[in-house]
């Protein structure tokens, strides 16, 4: 915390930062104009030839694409939604969208109805989507969005001619474009919304989050000073490009330092054989970091590493979800790495918090980042501000500074005493400003990094006619952090099953994520004093079943299990667990076969045997 304190003595306003996104790019590539931008193997060959991009071709490239924007009709303020794989594509189109207008990066994968909700959200003025040769998907879902939103401008990235008649084709447009000066006589402003993301929404319906060019700037800024990044580093991209990690937190901040980045064929990550094969990767093209999902941590144990030299990784993080202690340890036995763990969100234009390198504390997201400022506060029902929190003490995280957003598009309101974002987890703040999440206050199910709106599933069931109440939370899973599940209480007078409401559900949940892996019909649900449904107390239960049925699994006829869950002054959530051996068994094999499956979740869990 001393670092950051001395790096705030000068204020933000101060750093010569560049005033917009374009300026990123453009004083990179007048520091570095030969230097490779990108790399990208189109398909995953360790061995395949990479196609690249130098940092002047990059911003040249940008500079034609914001042209052909802007003679597409797009304006400043005009919103440009993005259907892109993970591709060197998605971050020119990005880029060039805040340029000319509003970037808006959109998951194609979500159902039709609330894909079109997001882009009539977003006021969308046109699409750029990949080609089926680089996305299966996404001219499928353009061709349904088109039939809703009939006058949006459609422009194709990839292939040779155009898919359809009114389909601009992005490679013959943007080489009739200038690419030495911007047609557009005035471009955005450091507190200018030029790129907007959506969240899941309160009632199912999307929540569009602006983000500024400041807020992009200084998130890459920091991050390039927390990890020390520069033109010798170089990174590769599996993140999904509707997401903040990918085009932000990965994109920006390596072309802010000159790194290069590394792509390889077009699903990212979601790639199992990328997965398989990332550490040949790493040794290829001399790769620096890697920022990976705690469930893809956990699938590279998987790789043998035996013949390769990572000596040149100098950064390994893990966010979306708490990095199981278990797979941490198990990744710095394996490989020699240390995983840090950073914590962010959507509307902190990515990270806000992580540990340096050096100085990682285990199970700690780290210490907050320059200029975000951030309190630990206790909250009353109504989200009024009741105190701040002393060392140790369980609270809300609450934020604010340039890094913040300046709210959702779509007008549902964040803010708490007066200027701060209610960032909606639980946490404790040590007597160093580490930070130690303990929970959620706020209902998001976080599957593999994804986050779920507990609304999809809830606003689903509710529509069953048998349905009285309704609550959905996350099921610890070793694999993907928490899977959906959903609670149901059923009205007097009606029989329904829990097969029945998950058939009822098919085609209902907008999201294919979000589909619950199991229901539980419960006699009566759990509510507060004013009758608003207790979700700690399922959240509890969800452990308790999650656990009992992979431990019991494990053991079958060699040993009883009991599980009990509770709430923690400290740690949120402590779980207790007894194994009952049956005959002979030895206790310290099962404790020891019991501690080893544990160490694949994020809880706090004590073993006894009776």
């Amino acid at each position: 915390m001393k670092d950051v304190l001395r790096i705030e003595r000068a204020p933000w306003q101060d750093l010569n930062l560049p005033r917009n996104i374009y300026d990123v790019v453009a004083r990179t590539a007048n520091e570095y104009p030969d230097k490779v931008a990108f790399n990208h193997i189109r398909k995953v060959d360790v061995g395949g030839e990479p196609k690249t991009t130098t940092y002047k071709e990059l911003l040249e490239l940008i500079t034609s694409s914001a042209n052909l924007l802007y003679s597409q009709g797009i304006r400043q303020g005009d919103v440009v939604s993005l259907f892109m794989p993970v591709i060197p594509e998605a971050l020119i189109a990005f880029w060039a969208a805040q340029t000319a207008g509003v970037g808006n990066p959109v998951n194609a994968f979500l159902e039709i109805d609330h894909l079109t909700g997001i882009l009539e959200a977003a006021d969308t003025k046109a699409i750029i989507f990949a080609h089926p040769s680089l996305d299966a998907d996404a001219w499928g879902k353009v061709q349904e969005v088109r039939k809703k939103l009939p006058d949006i401008t459609l422009i194709q990235v990839g292939g040779y001619e155009a898919i359809d008649d009114d389909v601009v084709l992005w490679r013959s447009g943007v080489e009739s474009e200038p690419t030495d000066h911007l047609k557009m006589e005035h471009t955005s402003g450091p507190e200018d919304i030029t790129a907007c993301f959506h969240t899941g929404g309160t009632t199912g319906v999307p929540k569009l989050a602006g983000l500024t060019p400041v807020g992009q700037i200084i998130q890459a800024h920091n991050l390039g000073s927390l990890y020390g990044r520069g033109p010798e580093d170089a990174r590769i991209i599996g993140a999904p490009m509707f997401h903040v990690g990918g085009p932000i937190c990965f994109g920006l901040v390596a072309v802010m330092h000159g790194e290069s980045i590394l792509f390889v064929g077009t699903r990212g990550y979601r790639d199992p054989q990328l997965v398989a094969e990332l550490f040949r990767f790493v040794e290829r093209f001399g790769l620096s970091e890697l920022g990976i999902v705690p469930a893809t941590w956990s699938a590279l144990l998987n790789n043998d590493t035996t013949d390769i030299d990572l000596s040149t990784m100098k950064v390994a993080s893990t966010g979306g979800a708490l990095m199981p202690a278990g797979v941490a340890k198990a990744v710095k036995e394996k490989f020699d790495i240390t995983c840090a763990d950073v914590w962010g969100m959507t509307d902190a234009h990515g990270i806000a918090a992580g540990n340096p390198p050096g100085n990682v504390k285990p199970e700690s997201i780290g210490i907050r980042l320059p200029y975000m400022e951030l309190r630990c506060v206790e909250l009353d029902e109504n989200d009024e501000v009741l105190c701040d929190c002393e060392t140790d003490k369980i609270g809300t995280i609450i934020v604010r500074g340039p890094q913040v957003f300046k709210g959702y598009l779509t007008g549902e309101s964040a803010w708490v005493d007066g200027d701060w974002f209610n960032t909606g987890d639980l946490a404790r703040i040590d007597s160093d400003g580490y930070i130690f999440l303990t929970g959620r206050s706020k209902d998001l199910i976080i599957r593999a990094g994804h986050n779920i709106d507990p609304a999809l599933i809830e606003d689903a069931l509710a529509e069953h006619e048998a349905v009285e109440l309704a609550a959905a939370v996350g099921r610890p899973d070793a694999k993907v952090g928490e899977m959906p599940i959903a609670y149901v209480q059923i009205r007097k007078g009606f029989d329904c099953s829990e097969q029945e409401l998950l058939t009822f559900l098919e085609g209902r949940i907008a999201e294919r994520a979000a589909f619950p892996k199991a229901i539980y019909i419960i006699d009566e649900m759990p509510v507060t004093a004013v009758h608003k449904i207790f979700k700690p107390e399922l959240r509890r239960d969800a452990i308790e079943r999650a656990l009992k049925m992979v431990l019991s699994e494990c053991f079958s006829e060699r040993a009883t299990v009991e599980v009990d869950a509770n709430a923690d002054k400290t740690k949120g959530t402590v779980v207790d667990i007894r194994l009952m051996p049956i005959g002979h068994q030895l206790s310290g094999e099962l404790l020891a076969e019991a501690g080893e499956i544990l160490a694949g979740y994020s809880l706090h869990c004590n073993i006894k045997i009776n």
